[in-house]
């Protein structure tokens, strides 16, 4: 049962997802029980998932994760920046993360991102994170996370600073 949009209490989960989550919870034989307003609270708290995708950009891979990250979405953050952080350290590159899609981030999702630096800088790669919202950029700051990670204003502006070639490839596209 989808939640109507005019009654959703929660912004950034849109009817689609609870649709999703309480269908995936049906088909897998799990009960789910009333998606009324009592009950839609804890479905809402379940789906509020980080999706990531990525692209590669010369030496440098763009990552875009989209969502909210908190202790619910940390792991699955943590899970698709594993590969990416793999593929960069092997050939010594770059990752970006484009964080335009990011609303938030709690202190799980910063030491996800604490332990990504961590990796790459011990193996001579660069991790940089561009294009932070307003309320990601206060946080930042005021846990001083600007200085553990490079921050730039735009995905371009970290290309252009980062790697050229990544630069020339971006504006082909």
């Amino acid at each position: 049962m989808a939640a109507a949009a005019s009654d959703h209490p929660a912004p950034g989960v849109h009817a689609s997802q609870l649709e999703r989550y309480v269908t995936t919870r049906r088909n897998a034989g799990t009960r789910v029980r009333g998606v009324g307003r009592y009950n839609r609270r804890t479905l809402i708290a379940r789906v509020r998932i980080v999706e990531t995708s990525s692209r590669q950009f010369a030496d440098v891979i763009v990552a875009v994760p989209v969502g909210r990250v908190d202790h619910h979405s940390a792991p699955a953050l943590e899970a698709a920046l594993a590969p990416l952080i793999k593929t960069a350290c092997a050939g010594k590159g770059m990752l970006a993360l484009d964080f335009a899609g990011v609303d938030y981030i709690s202190s799980v999702g910063l030491r996800v991102l604490m332990i990504a630096a961590k990796q790459m800088r011990g193996r001579g790669a660069h991790i940089g994170v561009a294009a932070l919202q307003p309320v990601v950029a206060e946080i930042f700051a005021i846990s001083r996370f600007d200085s553990v990670l490079e921050v730039f204003p735009s995905v371009r502006e970290g290309l252009a600073k980062l790697s050229p070639a990544a630069l020339a490839a971006f504006d082909a596209r």
